[in-house]
Formats: C-alpha cells, structure tokens, sequence
C-alpha cells in the first residue's frame, strides 16, 4: 500500500537499489519547520539533596558482605578475618559435596541390592 505522505527519500530507477534524496521534499520541510515555533520542553530538576555535615556521626560504616567493619582493625587483621571466613566457606563448600557424593554412593549402592535381588527371583 503506498503512502500519501511525502518522504525524503526516493527509489533511484537508473539503480536498483540505490536511494536518492528528495531535496523537493527537504525544503519544504524545512521552510514548515521554520514558520513554526520553537518547542520548549519544561521538565523538573532532578531532585538531589546534599548530605548536611555532621549527619553521619554514630552511624556504624556500611559494608557490603554483611559483616560488622570492625573499629581500629589494621589491615592485616582484617585480611585474616576474610582468609578465615573464605576458609569457613570452602570447608562449607566441600561438606556439602562430600555428601552430595556419600547420597549417590548410597543410592547407587541399593539401586545394585535392588537389581540383584530382582534377578535372583
């Protein structure tokens, strides 16, 4: 279905395929364009409040991996605790696929009785 609207650009026939300006269309958009009046967009300002000083005291600093940042721990310290919290995590870690392996031992152990008992009858 073809459009009644002018559009700025026409299919060249010496080309197929090829795409051709139409500069008629163009000033003629531009010549509306300018008897119009400018748009002003009105759009509130971003709300931003800045932190009043001294609004922070006798709050404890936020940490990010949910513990406690301990006041006066000197680095080290405190790469110690992360080495025994990583520690705590992978003995978790292995725990948990010691037994996921001891199930499936276990499963797989009366999986076999099953069958053998079925063959024996």
């Amino acid at each position: 279905m073809a459009s009644s609207r002018p559009t700025i650009l026409k299919q060249s026939s010496s080309k197929k395929g090829s795409i051709k300006w139409d500069e008629d269309n163009l000033q003629v958009n531009e010549a509306i364009k300018a008897e119009l009046p400018p748009v002003k967009i009105t759009e509130p300002k971003t709300p931003y409040h800045a932190p009043l000083q001294g609004d922070d005291e006798g709050m404890e600093p936020l940490s990010l991996d949910g513990h406690a940042h301990v006041e006066g721990e000197t680095e080290e310290q405190r790469h110690a605790r992360f080495e025994a919290m990583r520690k705590a995590h992978y003995r978790k870690e292995a725990m948990s696929e010691a037994r996921r392996m001891a199930e499936e031992e276990l499963r797989r152990a009366e999986e076999e009785e099953e069958a053998a008992a079925a063959a024996q009858q």
